[in-house]
């Protein structure tokens, strides 16, 4: 279910590829390299908010998250 909305919200802009590197492949053998963007930064992000949605989840009530 997770994927199928997932195709039909954003299949529109990535192509319904959402793994960067399956992305990688065809875009440079192809020359083609729109929504790099997207592709290249997302996976950081989404990294970086993992961090901070951590910290602040598991820290101690009363202490800053940081």
């Amino acid at each position: 279910g997770v994927i199928t909305m997932q195709i039909l919200a954003f299949g529109t802009t990535t192509g319904a590829s959402f793994n960067p590197v399956r992305w990688l492949g065809p875009a440079i053998t192809s020359g083609y390299f729109a929504n790099s963007a997207l592709y290249l930064l997302s996976p950081f992000l989404g990294g970086a908010l993992a961090v901070i949605a951590q910290r602040y989840l598991l820290s101690d009530p009363g202490r800053s998250p940081a």
